[in-house]
This record gives C-alpha cells, structure tokens and sequence, in this order.
C-alpha cells in the first residue's frame, strides 16, 4: 500500500499542473504536486499582484464611476510606460480576482520573445506605488483561453476566487486610442529605423 501510495505521489509530481501553464499562477503555489516549470522564452509576462482595486478594500467609499476611472487612468498609464520602454503589446489583461494567487496580476503578451525577456530582465528592479514590480515569464500564450468564459458571460458562480482570470473591463474607447497610438509610434520608429 505504502508502495503504491509513492508510486501515484510520485507520478503526480512528474504530471504539470494545468493552472500553473493555463493561467501563469496556481492556487497552491510552491506546495502544488504537479509540476511548475517556468519558462526560459516566451512571449508573455506575469507581473504579479500590482493593481490594488479599491473595490477590495471593505471600507471603499468611491463610486463604481470612479474605481472605473481608477483601473482605466492605471491602464493607460501602465500600457503606455511597456509599450513604450519595452515593445510592442499585443494584448494586456489585468486580473480581477480576488484570491491571492490571481489578485491584481498584470499579464502582457508581446510580439517577440526578446521584448518579454527584455520586459522581465528591466522591470524586475523597478518600482510602482513604492511597491517592487516582481515580474516573470509565463507560459499563457492565449489570453483568452486563461479568462474565464462564464466571467465573461456574467455567470461565474466562483465569484473572485475562480481559478481563471476574471479579466477587467476596460473600455473600448480606451483599448483603441491606446492600440492605435502603439500603431503609430511604432510605425515611426520603423521608417525611422
């Protein structure tokens, strides 16, 4: 029995965890049994834990207008300082689940591998809001695939402790000025280059 019980933890281990390469976090984090392999080249980022939604906060007194205004003036922003220092965006999702593995985190698919590396390799010593940006590669090559369909749906029964990304709504008015000026200055950058 003893034996057999070794064998299946055995095997567990060897098997990957389909969170960890899904969505780039899993709930149990370094405790999981299935296998957490990070990635050497990739496309996409993991920032982890940066955004703090008022909203979470219990004694949050600000209108559902203005925790919009919040997330999408911090989009903006943080769009336009990575596309500009490091390259080009592809997509930009940030999670709005509340569990700690998920809450907060940043994920950035680019257009090459060397900008992700170069996004991980620089960001990883900087700061935001006086925190440390801790900033990794991560195997989500869909973002969409990681989002949570029945989030997307308005019908998650798991609320913000679903282990799939519960992407934040940004507006499509902002999503086009900032993919469209991307548009442009890279487009500059090439005929100047």
């Amino acid at each position: 029995m003893l034996e057999n019980d070794r064998k299946e933890n055995f095997r567990d281990r060897d098997e990957k965890c389909s969170f960890y390469y899904r969505v780039g976090a899993c709930r149990h984090g370094e405790a999981c049994e299935k296998k957490h392999m990070p990635p050497v080249r990739s496309y996409s980022v993991l920032i982890k834990n940066l955004y703090f939604f008022p909203s979470h906060n219990p004694e949050c007194t600000m209108t559902e207008l203005a925790i919009q205004e919040h997330l999408e003036l911090f989009y903006e922003d943080f769009f336009t300082e990575i596309g500009i220092t490091y390259g080009y965006i592809i997509d930009m999702v940030i999670a709005l689940n509340i569990s700690d593995h998920l809450l907060g985190n940043i994920y950035i698919k680019f257009s090459r591998e060397e900008e992700a590396i170069k996004c991980v390799e620089k960001l990883n010593t900087r700061f935001y809001a006086d925190r440390l940006i801790c900033v990794e590669l991560c195997h989500v090559d869909n973002l969409i695939k990681a989002c949570c369909k029945e989030f997307e749906n308005l019908e998650c029964l798991r609320a913000g402790f679903c282990n799939f990304i519960h992407r934040a709504k940004i507006s499509q008015e902002l999503l086009d000025e900032l993919y469209d000026a991307q548009e442009i200055m890279y487009e500059m950058k090439n005929r100047l280059s």
